[in-house]
């Protein structure tokens, strides 16, 4: 009974705290997906999660390659049209930036730069 109290508690307040309602279902699925095992190049299985951890870090490492800043390309200018109608001068105020930063949602996860 108490379980049905908890889960009817959750689904009402999924508008206002929706973490909440997520993490108990995340908490609750069966399937708990996991890496391995693993073999290394000598064929031995890996046993620890840091080998397993390593051995997929050296393989990603292997088939990125490394770009030097002399080999970026230079951007094809995609523009057409006159000069005088491209977008050059964008004027954002701190009101804009303000209203924006009002209106984020604070159940969300953050993105790259923290917000």
């Amino acid at each position: 009974k108490a379980k049905m109290n908890f889960e009817d508690k959750l689904a009402k307040n999924i508008k206002r705290d929706p973490k909440s309602f997520f993490a108990y279902i995340r908490n609750k699925r069966v399937n708990k997906s996991t890496i391995g095992p693993l073999k290394n190049d000598k064929g031995e299985l890996l046993s620890s999660d840091v080998e397993t951890a390593e051995a997929l870090n050296n393989y990603f490492a292997s088939v990125f390659t490394r770009e030097t800043l002399d080999s970026v390309p230079e951007p094809m200018v995609m523009a057409s049209g006159h000069e005088d109608d491209l977008l050059s001068d964008i004027d954002i105020t701190l009101d804009m930036v303000r209203e924006e930063l009002d209106n984020l949602k604070v159940g969300k996860a953050p993105g790259p730069d923290n917000l």
